[in-house]
């Protein structure tokens, strides 16, 4: 397996990923109202990676470039950065919320595992998603989004 590469960004790199994901998400929400399941699907799911890579790039400073969050050197910065939260939270700095990074970090790994699939298809080019999978990681987005938003804000003031 290559080694990933990893993407150094700045403060204001960030806070522009955190906002894209945010466009994503209102996109998303266009395409459900079109009834239009795949594409939803498929940009919450870069919603969710741009949410990620805002905030790793804020707690840790890097992030993979890539779609694959659940890769070795992928968790290897998720334990980065979960020591980095846990020294916050002993010294009272901040409020960094644990639970919500492993949510983010894990979800969005298993959503991405289907990226491709949500953007072209199946190899039958069957669009699988229906309106229950669109609602779902549309909730699931939104918490996301927020968060990351609460994450900036905590870190860097929105």
């Amino acid at each position: 397996m290559e080694k990933i590469n990893i993407i150094k960004p700045s403060v204001s790199d960030c806070k522009d990923l955190i906002e894209s994901a945010g466009e994503k998400l209102k996109i998303a929400k266009s395409l459900f109202e079109q009834r239009k399941w795949n594409f939803v699907v498929q940009n919450c799911i870069e919603s969710m990676e741009l949410s990620l890579k805002g905030v790793l790039g804020l707690i840790i400073g890097k992030y993979p470039a890539t779609h694959h969050f659940q890769e070795k050197e992928s968790r290897e910065l998720y334990d980065e950065a979960m020591e980095i939260i846990a020294k916050l939270q002993e010294t009272g700095i901040g409020y960094f919320r644990e639970l919500f990074l492993t949510r983010l970090f894990f979800i969005t790994g298993l959503w991405s595992k289907s990226y491709t699939n949500s953007k072209y298809g199946d190899k039958w080019n069957i669009r699988v998603y229906q309106k229950l999978e669109a609602e779902f990681i549309i909730k699931q987005t939104e918490e996301f989004v927020k968060n990351a938003e609460v994450v900036y804000g905590d870190i860097i003031g929105w």
